[in-house]
Protein backbone atom coordinates (compact mmCIF):
# COMPACT_ATOMS: atom_id res chain seq x y z
CA UNK A 1 0.00 0.00 0.00
CA UNK A 2 2.83 2.41 0.90
CA UNK A 3 4.58 1.68 -2.37
CA UNK A 4 1.37 2.18 -4.39
CA UNK A 5 0.48 5.44 -2.67
CA UNK A 6 3.88 6.96 -3.28
CA UNK A 7 4.29 5.67 -6.85
CA UNK A 8 0.80 6.62 -7.99
CA UNK A 9 -0.10 9.78 -6.06
CA UNK A 10 3.04 11.46 -4.68
CA UNK A 11 4.82 14.38 -6.33
CA UNK A 12 7.85 13.80 -8.58
CA UNK A 13 11.06 13.23 -6.63
CA UNK A 14 9.31 11.81 -3.56
CA UNK A 15 12.02 9.16 -3.26
CA UNK A 16 14.36 11.91 -2.05
CA UNK A 17 11.85 13.52 0.32
CA UNK A 18 12.43 13.79 4.03
CA UNK A 19 10.24 15.67 6.52
CA UNK A 20 11.51 19.06 5.32
CA UNK A 21 10.53 18.43 1.68
CA UNK A 22 7.15 17.06 2.79
CA UNK A 23 6.44 20.03 5.02
CA UNK A 24 7.55 22.57 2.39
CA UNK A 25 5.47 20.94 -0.37
CA UNK A 26 2.45 20.82 1.91
CA UNK A 27 2.81 24.48 2.98
CA UNK A 28 3.06 25.51 -0.68
CA UNK A 29 -0.18 23.69 -1.47
CA UNK A 30 1.57 21.22 -3.79
CA UNK A 31 0.36 18.13 -1.93
CA UNK A 32 -3.06 17.55 -0.42
CA UNK A 33 -2.23 15.44 2.61
CA UNK A 34 0.75 14.93 4.87
CA UNK A 35 1.01 12.55 7.80
CA UNK A 36 3.48 13.56 10.49
CA UNK A 37 3.76 14.68 14.08
CA UNK A 38 2.11 17.61 15.82
CA UNK A 39 5.51 19.22 16.34
CA UNK A 40 5.53 20.18 12.67
CA UNK A 41 2.39 22.33 13.04
CA UNK A 42 3.73 25.85 13.75
CA UNK A 43 4.94 26.70 10.22
CA UNK A 44 1.71 25.39 8.69
CA UNK A 45 -0.21 28.13 10.46
CA UNK A 46 2.32 30.91 9.95
CA UNK A 47 1.07 33.25 7.20
CA UNK A 48 4.64 34.45 6.54
CA UNK A 49 5.70 31.03 5.23
CA UNK A 50 2.55 29.01 4.56
CA UNK A 51 0.11 29.34 1.64
CA UNK A 52 -2.42 27.00 3.29
CA UNK A 53 -3.04 28.79 6.61
CA UNK A 54 -6.75 29.20 5.92
CA UNK A 55 -7.20 25.69 4.46
CA UNK A 56 -5.20 23.37 6.73
CA UNK A 57 -7.01 20.90 8.95
CA UNK A 58 -5.99 18.14 11.30
CA UNK A 59 -7.23 14.57 11.54
CA UNK A 60 -6.48 11.24 13.13
CA UNK A 61 -4.25 8.80 11.27
CA UNK A 62 -6.61 6.42 9.43
CA UNK A 63 -6.91 2.80 10.51
CA UNK A 64 -5.08 0.12 8.60
CA UNK A 65 -5.98 -3.49 7.89
CA UNK A 66 -4.48 -4.74 11.19
CA UNK A 67 -5.70 -2.04 13.57
CA UNK A 68 -5.89 1.62 14.34
CA UNK A 69 -2.62 3.06 15.60
CA UNK A 70 -0.55 6.19 15.23
CA UNK A 71 3.17 6.46 15.81
CA UNK A 72 4.62 8.32 18.78
CA UNK A 73 8.10 9.79 18.67
CA UNK A 74 9.57 11.29 21.79
CA UNK A 75 12.58 13.33 22.71
CA UNK A 76 14.50 12.63 25.85
CA UNK A 77 17.02 14.36 28.04
CA UNK A 78 19.70 12.60 29.99
CA UNK A 79 23.00 13.03 31.73
CA UNK A 80 26.18 11.52 30.28
CA UNK A 81 28.07 9.35 32.76
CA UNK A 82 31.21 11.44 32.20
CA UNK A 83 29.48 14.77 32.78
CA UNK A 84 31.40 17.16 35.02
CA UNK A 85 28.18 18.99 35.93
CA UNK A 86 25.82 16.17 36.90
CA UNK A 87 23.94 18.19 39.51
CA UNK A 88 23.30 21.10 37.13
CA UNK A 89 22.31 18.64 34.39
CA UNK A 90 19.91 16.91 36.78
CA UNK A 91 18.30 20.23 37.69
CA UNK A 92 17.99 21.08 33.98
CA UNK A 93 16.29 17.72 33.34
CA UNK A 94 13.80 18.45 36.12
CA UNK A 95 13.01 21.87 34.62
CA UNK A 96 12.80 20.64 31.02
CA UNK A 97 10.37 17.84 31.91
CA UNK A 98 8.30 19.83 34.42
CA UNK A 99 4.54 20.24 34.23
CA UNK A 100 4.87 23.84 33.06
CA UNK A 101 7.29 22.98 30.26
CA UNK A 102 5.01 20.14 29.08
CA UNK A 103 2.13 22.61 28.99
CA UNK A 104 4.26 25.14 27.10
CA UNK A 105 5.25 22.47 24.57
CA UNK A 106 1.61 21.66 23.75
CA UNK A 107 0.52 25.30 23.68
CA UNK A 108 3.34 26.17 21.27
CA UNK A 109 2.64 23.17 19.00
CA UNK A 110 5.97 21.55 19.80
CA UNK A 111 4.52 18.12 20.43
CA UNK A 112 2.35 16.03 22.68
CA UNK A 113 2.92 15.98 26.40
CA UNK A 114 3.78 12.65 28.03
CA UNK A 115 1.93 13.96 31.10
CA UNK A 116 -1.81 13.34 30.81
CA UNK A 117 -2.34 16.02 33.46
CA UNK A 118 -1.29 18.58 30.84
CA UNK A 119 -4.59 18.05 29.03
CA UNK A 120 -6.61 18.82 32.16
CA UNK A 121 -4.91 22.19 32.72
CA UNK A 122 -7.43 25.04 32.36
CA UNK A 123 -4.87 27.25 30.58
CA UNK A 124 -4.34 24.66 27.82
CA UNK A 125 -4.84 26.18 24.39
CA UNK A 126 -5.91 29.61 25.69
CA UNK A 127 -3.07 31.36 23.89
CA UNK A 128 -2.38 28.67 21.30
CA UNK A 129 -2.89 29.46 17.60
CA UNK A 130 -3.63 25.81 16.80
CA UNK A 131 -7.30 25.53 17.76
CA UNK A 132 -9.62 22.85 19.03
CA UNK A 133 -9.46 20.61 15.94
CA UNK A 134 -5.69 20.28 16.45
CA UNK A 135 -6.13 19.53 20.16
CA UNK A 136 -8.93 16.98 19.55
CA UNK A 137 -6.74 15.25 16.96
CA UNK A 138 -3.80 15.18 19.37
CA UNK A 139 -5.95 13.70 22.16
CA UNK A 140 -7.50 11.09 19.85
CA UNK A 141 -4.01 10.16 18.64
CA UNK A 142 -2.79 9.65 22.21
CA UNK A 143 -5.47 6.97 22.67
CA UNK A 144 -4.17 4.85 19.75
CA UNK A 145 -0.47 5.70 20.08
CA UNK A 146 2.31 3.15 19.73
CA UNK A 147 6.08 3.65 19.54
CA UNK A 148 6.97 4.92 16.06
CA UNK A 149 10.44 3.40 16.07
CA UNK A 150 11.74 0.12 17.39
CA UNK A 151 13.18 0.31 20.88
CA UNK A 152 16.76 -0.20 19.81
CA UNK A 153 19.91 1.79 20.36
CA UNK A 154 21.17 1.89 16.73
CA UNK A 155 17.98 3.54 15.45
CA UNK A 156 19.93 5.75 13.02
CA UNK A 157 21.37 2.68 11.31
CA UNK A 158 17.90 1.11 11.33
CA UNK A 159 16.47 4.14 9.54
CA UNK A 160 19.30 4.07 6.99
CA UNK A 161 18.98 0.36 6.16
CA UNK A 162 15.19 0.31 6.01
CA UNK A 163 15.13 3.70 4.26
CA UNK A 164 17.10 2.17 1.40
CA UNK A 165 14.56 -0.65 1.24
CA UNK A 166 11.65 1.82 1.13
CA UNK A 167 13.37 3.87 -1.56
CA UNK A 168 13.92 0.74 -3.63
CA UNK A 169 10.28 -0.26 -3.17
CA UNK A 170 9.04 3.13 -4.36
CA UNK A 171 11.33 2.70 -7.35
CA UNK A 172 9.56 -0.55 -8.23
CA UNK A 173 11.36 -3.29 -6.28
CA UNK A 174 9.44 -6.12 -4.62
CA UNK A 175 8.47 -5.07 -1.06
CA UNK A 176 8.86 -8.53 0.48
CA UNK A 177 12.33 -9.01 -1.04
CA UNK A 178 13.48 -5.55 0.03
CA UNK A 179 12.26 -5.99 3.60
CA UNK A 180 13.89 -9.44 3.85
CA UNK A 181 17.19 -7.96 2.63
CA UNK A 182 16.96 -5.02 5.04
CA UNK A 183 16.25 -7.38 7.92
CA UNK A 184 19.27 -9.51 7.00
CA UNK A 185 21.51 -6.46 6.56
CA UNK A 186 20.46 -4.94 9.87
CA UNK A 187 20.66 -8.14 11.95
CA UNK A 188 24.44 -7.91 12.68
CA UNK A 189 24.03 -4.27 13.81
CA UNK A 190 21.15 -5.21 16.08
CA UNK A 191 22.95 -8.28 17.45
CA UNK A 192 26.02 -6.19 18.29
CA UNK A 193 23.91 -3.56 20.07
CA UNK A 194 22.22 -6.24 22.18
CA UNK A 195 25.61 -7.59 23.35
CA UNK A 196 26.88 -4.23 24.63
Amino acid sequence: MYKSLLRETAPPGVVGFNWNECQTSFMQGKIGMWMDGVGFTPPLLDPKVSKIVDRVGFGLMPAGPKGHFCPVFTDAVGIPTKSRAKEAAYLYCQWATSKQMALNMVNLGGGASPRMSTYDDPSLMKASPFGQEWLKTLLASVKVARPGLPEIVPVTEFRDVFGIALTNMIGGADPAAELRKATTDFKPVLDKSLRT
